[in-house]
């Protein structure tokens, strides 16, 4: 009866054990995430024109998701979304990040992770914090559909 008692306390000592240990192992850190607002103004009024979501990865860098709202897309269009900032030099907006094409059916397009263009390198969450004059912008037939500032 003892030896019953003593495997039954090993055990359970063990099962503790082991649930300690792999709780420690697989909790991840605390992850950031943000959301800005996409804003048309085109009437000269600014309107609610979708969400853009910003999570921080495990790895420290960023995903994003857009989605544009149901007033402003067409089923049958693709709607470009890029990450831009006004180049003084070209006096326009210069693309620093291409999100991939927001579908007009679904409304939505996810980046994961987000790379700089111009070195295809992923940008992490705390240089996404530092950026100034950054915006997400969605474009139709070469304007401006939706924008929202990152900071």
């Amino acid at each position: 009866m003892k030896a019953k008692a003593v495997t039954y306390l090993l055990l359970a000592g063990l099962t503790t054990g082991v649930v300690a240990c792999s709780d420690d192992d697989v909790t991840p850190p605390g992850l950031e995430s943000s959301q800005v607002v996409l804003v048309n103004d085109t009437s000269g009024v600014a309107k609610n024109a979708g969400l853009v979501k910003i999570n921080e990865l495990s790895d420290g860098n960023i995903s994003m998701e857009v989605s544009l709202a149901d007033s402003f897309r067409l089923a049958e269009e693709n709607y470009p979304a890029a990450i831009v900032k006004y180049d003084s030099v070209l006096h326009k907006d210069s693309v620093y990040a291409d999100l991939g094409n927001i579908s007009g059916t679904t409304g939505t397009v996810t980046k994961s992770p987000v790379v700089w263009n111009a070195t295809n390198e992923p940008i992490s969450y705390d240089t996404l914090k530092t950026l100034t004059g950054f915006r997400v912008q969605v474009i139709t037939d070469s304007l401006v559909q939706a924008e929202a500032p990152l900071n």
